[in-house]
């Protein structure tokens, strides 16, 4: 329920009413603390070392977010309605997670199902809509945006495939049943995310399948069937690469494709335009350079939250499209420190559980996890990133596992 309350902006794709997806999110969040509540008083929580450290981060850091309010220049006609939701959809599922999440032994696998149930729908409808419309996937999703007044939907459809992709390959790769079938799905859910036309998560699914291969690579797996896990990781990196270099091949090598892909068309659009403010590259370009003249200003304790959309020179934008640097010109090197800690305890969480590899669904946690993550440093916004909720999940999971290895070991000994 805490999944399916966070992916709001997802569910807007959908022919609904804003005010019918807003009371999904918000029941669903309401249901789950309740539950999450009752559980703790029931059952108090164990927690793991480094569960509690990333909660300890977690709470420091918000509450050196509100103390920059106090030089921070935002005021109140600045802000909008999804700031006041922030701490309703992201501060408050993260900490349930960490201080709940160790009660719950299936934790992984409700997470996964969790996003399955939300994301499904919004993939089917987008699939039944190109089927039956006479233009290209990237066209339709543009077209779409324009239709519902909403930004980017082909942004949104491209993380929805990209993480279907994820999901279906590593599920061929680590499960027992339904392998083939699900490698052809996440083949197919793969050339979709190109031609839907966003850049960030097709390059953040090909990193995460990459860094999930140099961490099974790097562990060194002695049994015969885990090292066919590291050779199909390994293959399927490969093969994702092949792919998203023969969609470039018409901006790589002479225009001999005649119909280019979503991606290859917005690369050579960008070419095109030389990379100046107008075109998307040249656009993320300049708002980093900005925001590290905002950084000289006050590179210790930041300009303050929500600070950037004041201080911009690009109009109706909120962040830089950057989390690294979003965190930095608000809250600081101190602030920066902080999430640089927790990005680091994630990571090490999503290196033990590969090299326990108990379970598919922990896998694919640490999947979009790592999407995520890469996916934030092109068009992250730290306040309501999805990030938080995975970096909460893989912690989790990791602290839970060491937890059951030391009790099992105990017992053995014993």
């Amino acid at each position: 329920m805490l999944i399916i309350s966070t992916y709001g902006g997802f569910l807007r794709i959908l022919p609904l009413p804003k005010v019918v997806i807003w009371g999904i999110s918000i029941t669903a969040a309401g249901i789950a603390f309740v539950l999450s509540s009752g559980k703790i008083i029931l059952r108090p929580a164990h927690i793991s070392n480094n569960t509690l450290l990333v909660l300890g981060l977690f709470l420091v850091l918000f509450a050196w977010a509100v103390i920059s309010i106090l030089w921070s220049p935002i005021s109140t006609n600045h802000l909008v309605s999804s700031d006041i939701f922030t701490a309703l959809f992201v501060v408050f599922p993260t900490l349930a997670l960490l201080i709940c999440g160790n009660t719950a032994p299936d934790i992984e696998i409700r997470c996964v199902t969790g996003l399955v149930l939300t994301l499904f729908p919004v993939f089917l409808y987008i699939l039944l809509r190109w089927m039956l419309s006479d233009l290209p996937l990237h066209n339709m999703l543009l077209q779409m945006s324009l239709d519902k007044g909403v930004g980017n939907i082909y942004l949104g459809a491209g993380i929805i495939f990209m993480l279907s992709s994820l999901g279906l390959i590593l599920w061929s790769i680590y499960a027992r049943s339904h392998r083939k079938l699900t490698l052809i799905a996440g083949i197919f859910t793969f050339i979709l995310s190109i031609q839907a036309g966003g850049r960030g998560p097709v390059l953040s699914g090909i990193l995460t399948m990459l860094v999930i291969a140099l961490f099974t690579i790097i562990q060194r797996r002695a049994i015969t069937r885990k090292w066919l896990n590291v050779i199909g990781v390994v293959f399927i990196s490969i093969v994702l690469i092949v792919v998203l270099l023969i969609s470039f091949s018409d901006v790589i090598y002479i225009n001999r494709i005649h119909s280019k892909t979503a991606i290859s068309q917005r690369f050579s659009s960008d070419k095109e335009r030389g990379f100046d403010e107008k075109s998307s590259i040249g656009f993320r370009l300049a708002q980093y350079k900005e925001v590290f003249s905002f950084i000289s200003d006050r590179p210790i304790i930041g300009n303050g939250i929500f600070s950037y959309r004041v201080l911009t020179s690009f109009h109706d934008n909120i962040y830089p499209h950057n989390i690294i640097l979003d965190i930095w010109g608000d809250l600081g090197f101190i602030g920066l420190i902080m999430l640089i800690l927790m990005i680091s305890i994630a990571l090490r969480s999503c290196w033990l559980i590969i090299k326990f590899n108990t379970s598919v669904y922990s896998i694919i946690c640490v999947a979009v996890f790592l999407f995520f993550l890469i996916e934030s440093q092109f068009s992250g916004y730290i306040y309501r990133s999805q990030l938080w909720i995975w970096l909460s999940i893989v912690v989790v999971c990791s602290g839970d596992r060491l937890y059951r290895k030391s009790t099992l070991n105990m017992q053995v000994l014993s």
